[in-house]
């Protein structure tokens, strides 16, 4: 009974958030998979096939027919999308139980606080995300690896694979894993090798399925000369390489998240109980999710590596459970504090990893207003990404054009925000020296500065 308790005292934290969140716009990549994904298919049909190229980042497009469903039922607004995420929430949270009553026993409330307060995850939790989907596939999958339950591990793979192509190698992972786990008693690995594909089956078979419909429809898989992502995909080379090494390095130990590290190589001295349990899980996800991301121009982002920072917390969680609780807190709370860490405006920061872009909704909010009330601005506005675009991609019940892709050379007025990362740092120096601040408003270290041209 009080198991249950704690899960709805849980619960109730997550609806709270979810609640308060409900009229966010779509922040970050969001724009993309929630709010252009998803405005096309409420436009033009949710059996209309796949995206248009300009669109299609070569994954399944599950997500936007999910959200333009629930549009058709729900109504097309923003609370539709936020409470749209709300099971997956929900679900992540029972399956952080699960694994905290297997790896903790009665600590199993710890993970489950750990995984809330943890920055990269809180940041995203109030975002309408595809990743928070790829959290609840990574969970259940883990949960059925480590419990030897094949109703969860089928459950996660399959959503695994109908998420992403990221999902899948998240997925193909926690299969080198389960192999690694698998005694010689069981046969050899062939044998082992069979029996772990059969469970697989499922995810792979619906991933093999899309790629293979997706490549015949458009010829081509994962991104193509063409794509307004493909320039991501640019491989990187000599010093450009060692310095992406240390930039994945500094992404796995951003907000907070040193901490527990720090914490993983104190208390391993500490313990000996089964203290190497989780680390070949986390070694094989650094090392998988470092060769997909790190060779490239501009995929090492903090979101991409949720699976590590999970596992992470479960594995210091586990050499620290015969610790002092209050030292175990301490810890998990010093991790938190990750959350308020904002960087100088020249250093771009992952802002979806981190609740430290909270305050932006209601800032962005007040300058619509502002810029709304004064009929001569509304079209003249050059600013960045997010915020670029038509607001409807923002905001679905929105109308309104919106801001055009910032030109100092031409522009009158430029919006700017520092969570915006595409401000290079001559255009910084450029707007703070010669042009006049018309509106500016701050909260909590987020700030947003209409500029003027004198």
């Amino acid at each position: 009974m009080k198991d249950r308790y704690i899960l709805a005292g849980f619960s109730l934290v997550v609806v709270i958030l979810v609640f308060w969140s409900r009229h966010h716009i779509f922040f970050w990549d969001t724009v993309q998979f929630a709010g252009r994904h998803g405005d096309w298919y409420i436009n033009n049909g949710l059996f209309s096939g796949g995206l248009p190229e300009h669109l299609d980042s070569g994954h399944p497009p599950t997500f936007g027919i999910y959200l333009a469903t629930l549009y058709r039922i729900f109504g097309r607004h923003l609370p539709t999308a936020h409470f749209a995420m709300l099971p997956f929430l929900l679900i992540n949270l029972y399956y952080a139980c699960k694994l905290g009553k297997l790896v903790l026993d009665n600590r199993y409330w710890v993970y489950m606080l750990a995984m809330l307060v943890c920055p990269f995850y809180l940041g995203h939790s109030v975002l309408v995300s595809p990743d928070l989907l790829l959290v609840t596939g990574f969970l259940a999958s883990l949960y059925g690896v480590l419990g030897n339950q094949k109703k969860s591990f089928v459950f996660g793979s399959i959503l695994l694979s109908v998420i992403s192509i990221r999902g899948m190698i998240v997925l193909f992972l926690l299969g080198m894993y389960e192999l690694s786990r698998r005694k010689s008693a069981e046969g050899n690995l062939l044998q082992r090798l069979r029996k772990t594909i059969l469970i697989y089956l499922p995810a792979i078979i619906l991933f093999i399925f899309f790629q293979l419909w997706h490549a015949w429809q458009t010829k081509w898989i994962g991104f193509h000369e063409d794509s307004p992502w493909s320039p991501s995909f640019t491989l990187v080379q000599g010093k450009t390489m060692v310095y992406h090494i240390g930039l994945y390095i500094w992404r796995l130990l951003d907000f907070g998240m040193i901490v527990i590290y720090l914490a993983i190589i104190f208390f391993i001295k500490q313990t000996r109980q089964q203290r190497y349990a989780l680390l070949p899980l986390v070694f094989i996800l650094i090392l998988g999710l470092g060769l997909i991301t790190v060779p490239f121009t501009g995929l090492i982002n903090h979101r991409y590596y949720l699976p590590i920072q999970l596992v992470s917390l479960l594995w210091m969680l586990q050499l620290t459970r015969k610790i002092n609780i209050g030292i175990v807190l301490t810890v998990v709370m010093l991790m938190a504090f990750g959350n308020l860490i904002i960087y100088p405006d020249k250093i771009a920061q992952g802002w979806d990893s981190t609740a430290a872009h909270w305050p932006y909704y209601q800032l962005e909010q007040e300058m619509y207003n502002y810029i709304a009330s004064n009929s001569e601005l509304t079209s003249a506005i050059g600013t960045a990404y997010p915020t670029r675009g038509n607001r409807r991609f923002l905001d679905p019940q929105s109308n309104h054009n919106g801001y055009h892709p910032y030109n100092l050379l031409t522009d009158k007025y430029i919006l700017y925000s520092n969570i915006m990362n595409d401000f290079s740092d001559e255009a910084l120096d450029e707007l703070s020296k010669n042009w006049t601040i018309v509106h500016s408003i701050e909260s909590k270290g987020v700030k947003m500065i209409l500029y003027g041209k004198e």
